[in-house]
């Protein structure tokens, strides 16, 4: 695992006779049973993507005042940069887009947001504890014109307040929530643009909107135990602090209505709302195996989750129901391990390239061409966009003499007299007249993501090609003759 996304009444009952006073459970199942740990690999899974949402809001509120990767709680933070090979915060990092993001706690405020008219990509997600997509606005919606304003109520599931006229009411189904806002940026230079959107969002109480107040927000707090990498933190955890921690947070982060079965599950371990886990039910042996399972659980849900990884010509792509998971647990704790706050597919896919034409891994010591036919460039709808972006085996930017870490649409690229286009994938410098199309990729082992934002899906799962990544004869620098021969044995990818 790598350390480094109705029924009230019904529910509401059902949710009771799991957390009536004193923890009561079922009979706990005994330490010698042979399905004690499914039980608790499935607990683990199911509860993984709380745990580590919590994790993250503790580290992402910790400040007192807003800054650009962090805010306190039901405020927006802001990045204003844009990564380069020089920052190594996150792994496999957009180039492409400046995030705005804030964690909300609902238990009894509302808040509007208000996500300002733009003429570019800008889409604002909304999470709840579990990496639950429940709405997007703006761009990538499936219902907003992505220039308009769009001003949102955001409330939990017990408001019971009026909607003003004009607002789209989202209901998270958690107290705390997650809204991650993404504008899309053409490089550095760009910056300003994007900070005047962000400047024009808001992020309130609806009390203070409604009155037109001005709003000061509360000053936030530091805590030096908080200053952690989230993902490591909860990978440290033991048994008994993993599942008291999630136990608490399932109160006012209650269960799907939709969880019935894998709760009576996880009840014969005492892990569920209000539940008093007791680490002794794992044995003498329990934090042994408990190290065990927590190590090899990245592995073991890849191995799960094959079903949902897309093939798409030689790219590869996670796809639904990501993001709106249902009770798909094993893709969730997998995409959450993976990287926290996962798009549906109808906001963005990624497919993933790791090896050329002829399936051979793609590394700097050759040189290649990425291929894309006329009428080819990757189809997206309204605002959206593509990029394509090189990656080292580290899943960090690859640093190179030009700052060039991607292509994409609002590159100034060169296309061939018959329309296609070819991206040059190398380590050394081509001819001044193909500059603009190179992509470098150092001396080493590569893969490359195809960003696709707003996706026409229903093009690129029926009419569209995905490019080809050709490797060039004897690693020729394709740029010094336009007639260099390609190996003959093209394979489409």
């Amino acid at each position: 695992m790598r350390k480094d996304g109705t029924c009230l009444l019904i529910f509401s009952l059902f949710l009771f006779s799991l957390s009536s006073p004193g923890g009561v459970s079922a009979e706990p199942i005994d330490a010698q049973n042979t399905d004690l740990w499914d039980i608790v690999e499935d607990a683990y899974v199911y509860c993984y993507p709380l745990v580590v949402v919590d994790a993250t809001q503790k580290k992402f509120t910790n400040t007192e005042v807003p800054n650009p990767t962090q805010a306190p709680i039901n405020q927006l933070a802001h990045s204003n940069f844009v990564f380069t090979a020089e920052n190594r915060l996150v792994v496999s990092p957009n180039v492409d887009d400046i995030y705005s993001s804030a964690f909300l706690d609902l238990n009894n405020t509302a808040f509007v947001f208000v996500k300002p008219p733009t003429y570019r990509f800008c889409s604002a997600q909304f999470l709840d504890a579990y990496t639950n997509t429940i709405d997007v606005v703006g761009s990538g919606s499936k219902t907003d014109n992505p220039e308009d304003e769009v001003i949102c109520l955001i409330t939990g599931k017990d408001y019971e307040g009026d909607v003003p006229d004009g607002m789209k009411h989202i209901v998270i189904p958690t107290d705390m929530a997650w809204i991650i806002i993404r504008t899309v940026v053409n490089g550095p230079s760009d910056i300003p643009n994007v900070t005047a959107i962000q400047q024009k969002m808001m992020l309130v109480p609806l009390d203070v909107y409604l009155n037109n107040e001005i709003y000061v927000p509360e000053k936030g707090t530091y805590n030096e135990k908080y200053n952690f990498n989230p993902a490591e933190y909860v990978f440290n955890m033991s048994a008994e602090e993993f599942f008291t921690t999630a136990n608490a947070l399932m109160i006012k982060n209650p269960p799907s209505p939709d969880d019935t079965e894998i709760l009576e599950k996880m009840k014969q371990i005492n892990v569920g709302p209000g539940l008093i886990f007791d680490a002794a039910i794992l044995g003498p042996d329990g934090p042994e195996r408990w190290n065990s399972m927590v190590g090899q659980i990245e592995s073991d849900l890849i191995s799960k989750t094959k079903e949902y990884m897309n093939a798409l010509d030689g790219w590869k792509f996670y796809g639904e129901p990501i993001g709106e998971w249902g009770t798909v647990y094993a893709y969730r704790g997998l995409i959450a391990i993976k990287g926290l706050g996962a798009n549906p597919t109808y906001v963005a896919i990624y497919p993933e390239a790791d090896s050329d034409s002829d399936g051979q891994i793609l590394t700097g010591a050759h040189t290649y061409r990425l291929h894309i036919d006329k009428d080819m460039l990757p189809p997206v709808k309204n605002d959206g966009f593509w990029s394509f972006t090189i990656y080292g085996s580290d899943n960090f930017l690859i640093p190179n003499e030009i700052d060039r870490y991607c292509i994409n649409d609002r590159s100034n690229v060169t296309f061939n007299e018959d329309g296609s286009l070819d991206i040059l994938l190398q380590a050394d410098k081509p001819a001044e007249e193909m500059m603009n199309n190179w992509l470098p990729v150092g001396t080493a082992d590569f893969h490359i993501y195809l960003r696709i934002y707003g996706p026409d899906l229903e093009k690129i799962k029926s009419t569209w090609t995905p490019p080809k990544i050709v490797r060039v004869m004897n690693d020729e620098n394709i740029s010094d003759d336009n007639s260099t021969e390609i190996r003959e044995s093209v394979v489409e990818v």
